[in-house]
């Protein structure tokens, strides 16, 4: 058991929580405020790593400054040193304290999918609002879904709290509807227009009604609503609540009319489901809970049946009358819409529609419900008079209209409840509960709790069954039926001024004939009209008012008539008029065609001239070269041949000159050598001498007639002469 020294921690800012709600998804079902409260710090540890803790008043604050949750130091230093001992959290003597590694691993894993969670549904309906209301921004959208959420599951976890514990109270602002929670949270969004904000409202509850066909939005809810209770969890006594998720005691749950119609399957209020999922975990996880109606719920459903059942058989209802019922079913009883619902898909009269709840107790038991029998009666007469009194007080304080047989029956069920839980041996063995879907109920027994001190006694489906989740395995279908009730109005009283007005409409448009389903669709949507039906007896008044308004919605009609023919006149003379400018536009465009196709023909013309000139100058042109090229190909091959024949003379020329020239040496060379030289004998060799004037003579000769030798010969003459007068001298 908690040990009593541990306090209930105090909610300082529930935003700042939400904010950070992934962190309380990621503390998943713990099974105490203890153990949630322990987690919680080891979350510190994660979202700030840098940061050192050295003693439990800085993780105090920590938690302080992040989730708005004010704990008391002495429950967080035992939670330390548990945490120290079972190896989550190490420290070595004075130092800061450490988060095991794998114990963080595993931490960031649960907010990394939670965070990733968000994030699809997020981006998934972004990409929703983008087909449905592209005109709102996808930011301020989600903010706007976000506060909404805050502010419903707030109003869910201190619904929740405040059966744990009466002590605690719930703000006002969070006693009011889920509506009015919603346009709150709309108009906190200052990005979203005044103009958008009824399209805003219809985003977000369109996100949250059409949440069992996202998978991942189901879960969602789901999670955060959890995290929600685990938040408000640690703000009960921890006895109160250790007892409770430690133990389910034995409890008699007395089921309210309301809530017998939606398991028969005679109520379109959308607990319905959540109420069929109750019984169905009592029985298949052997809860330990006694399903009962009182006497006078049963006394109430017969009656019931037998005045909508009258009222039904009091009329022939079209098809046409029940289809536009379906399509305006916001305050007509259960059991009309359900037959509306049935007559609309295929004609069926009353008798046999009603016919299975004859023996509606043999339904009931099949389902484990079963009657409860008083075990005494007159001894608690004047309790049960204080307890009418307050009822009859508390509901005409908030202007709620509801029958006197109604309000007996509401009292004298509570009466049994209170009977029941006062011999109970605590007030966490409450003995006994009553489930309504009845908002207005549950929020008596509220306020009745908080001024008596004691704890409630009337719970809603849905705070019930999230009160159940940790003893529940959590489903699909659990989890999606659970996420569904966030998006759910309160339920309205059946026998309100709206509620008889509607009634009553619907039998007045069933006796006139050939009556239009979209005439009587209108006149049912028509929250005006029935505001002004519902405070009206006298039925020829009633008749006259609805008949001022067919009348009405007819001059209406025709007006729109009117209206649709000269549209259609106008759009007919709009369309003669295009008709024409489109034959002008054609008739044009005829012309621009042969204008263009005229331009084009004188163009190819033109072209195909100068392609002709082009071709003979270039005609002329390529003779020219051709001829330039012959005669140059002519001079070539002339040039060539007395290039060859110069060539060749040369070469006879050189030839003749050399031979020539070798003649001349060679006389001179004989001649020298029969004449006697003076100048000769006195050299050594004088045949040599002789013989080195004879060259000089040849080499003198030679360059005589050949230029381009001359230099070389004539060196080789004075060459041969020097080298004669070098040997005279020596």
């Amino acid at each position: 058991m908690t040990p009593p020294s541990h306090q209930p921690a105090t909610s300082r800012n529930f935003s700042a929580a939400f904010e950070r709600m992934c962190n309380f998804v990621a503390i998943a079902q713990t099974r105490n405020a203890a153990e949630t409260r322990r987690v919680l710090i080891l979350q510190c540890f994660v979202i700030l790593p840098n940061d050192r803790f050295n003693q439990a008043r800085q993780i105090v604050e920590a938690i302080d400054t992040l989730f708005g949750l004010e704990l008391e130091v002495a429950d967080v230093e035992d939670d330390l040193d548990r945490l120290v001992k079972d190896g989550s959290l190490s420290r070595a003597s004075s130092s800061s304290y450490a988060l095991n590694v794998q114990k963080r691993a595993e931490m960031q894993q649960r907010l990394d999918a939670a965070t990733s969670l968000e994030d699809k549904v997020r981006n998934e309906w972004f990409a929703q609002l983008d087909l449905d209301h592209p005109q709102l921004g996808h930011e301020a959208m989600w903010r706007a879904l976000r506060q909404y959420l805050a502010l419903s599951f707030r109003r869910h976890g201190l619904q929740a709290v405040a059966y744990l514990d009466p002590r605690h109270e719930t703000p006002d602002e969070y006693l009011n509807g889920l509506n009015s929670l919603l346009r709150k949270a709309v108009e906190q969004v200052k990005d979203i227009a005044t103009e958008k904000r009824s399209e805003a409202s219809d985003a977000i509850s369109d996100f949250l009604a059409e949440v069992g066909q996202y998978p991942d939005r189901v879960a969602y809810i789901a999670q955060l609503a959890d995290g929600t209770f685990n938040y408000f969890s640690l703000t009960v006594d921890p006895e109160v609540a250790h007892q409770f998720r430690e133990n389910l005691e034995r409890l008699t749950l007395f089921l309210d009319t309301n809530f017998l119609f939606g398991v028969l399957d005679l109520h379109a209020n959308s607990f319905v489901e959540v109420s069929i999922l109750i019984l169905e975990a009592v029985s298949q996880h052997r809860l330990p809970f006694t399903l009962r109606y009182h006497a006078a719920t049963r006394d109430e459903f017969v009656g019931a049946i037998q005045f909508h059942g009258d009222k039904l058989r009091s009329r022939t209802w079209s098809q046409a009358i029940s289809r536009a019922a379906n399509r305006s079913p916001r305050t007509l009883s259960g059991i009309e819409l359900k037959y509306h619902m049935r007559n609309a898909q295929s004609p069926v009269d009353v008798d046999s529609f009603l016919k299975p709840y004859e023996h509606f107790d043999v339904l009931l038991k099949d389902k484990g419900v079963d009657i409860y029998r008083v075990a005494s009666a007159g001894e608690r007469s004047q309790q049960k008079a204080d307890l009418l009194a307050d009822y009859s007080d508390f509901l005409e304080s908030r202007h709620k209209e509801k029958p006197a047989s109604l309000i007996d029956h509401d009292v004298t069920v509570i009466d049994a409840v209170l009977e029941l839980r006062e011999r109970a041996n605590s007030t966490v063995r409450a003995g006994a509960l009553l489930l309504t879907c009845d908002y207005t109920l549950y929020r008596f027994d509220q306020e009745i709790s908080r001024r008596t001190g004691r704890k409630g006694c009337v719970l809603l489906p849905n705070v019930f069954m999230q009160m159940l989740r940790p003893f529940i395995p959590s489903s699909t279908e659990f989890d999606r039926s659970f996420a569904e009730t966030f998006a759910i109005p309160e339920f309205r009283i059946i026998g309100s001024g709206a509620a008889r007005a509607t009634s009553r409409l619907m039998s007045l448009l069933a006796t006139y004939r050939d009556v239009q389903e979209e005439t009587a669709v209108k006149l049912l949507s028509n929250d005006l009209l029935l505001d002004r039906l519902s405070p009206v007896e006298d039925d020829v008044e009633f008749q006259e008012l609805v008949e001022a308004e067919i009348i009405n919605q007819n001059n209406e009609l025709m007006e729109e008539k009117a209206a649709l023919e000269r549209q259609i006149e106008e759009s007919k003379r709009l369309r003669l008029r295009e008709q024409e400018e489109r034959n002008e536009e054609q008739q044009k465009s005829v012309e621009r065609i042969k204008q263009e196709q005229r331009q084009k023909q004188e163009a190819l013309e033109t072209a195909e001239r100068e392609r002709l000139e082009r071709e003979a100058i270039e005609s002329r042109l390529q003779s020219e070269r051709d001829a330039r090229h012959t005669a140059e190909q002519e001079k070539q091959a002339a040039e060539a041949t007395a290039a060859k024949l110069a060539k060749k003379n040369q070469q006879y020329g050189n030839v003749l000159w050399i031979g020539a020239s070798s003649l001349i040496g060679v006389l001179v060379f004989l001649g020298m050598q029969s004449v006697a030289i003076p100048f000769l004998d006195d050299v050594a060799n004088p045949v040599t001498a002789r013989l080195l004037l004879a060259v000089s003579a040849f080499c003198l000769l030679l360059g005589i007639g050949r230029a381009k030798w001359r230099a070389w010969l004539w060196g080789g003459a004075i060459l041969s002469i020097v080298m004669l007068f070098i040997d005279r001298l020596l």
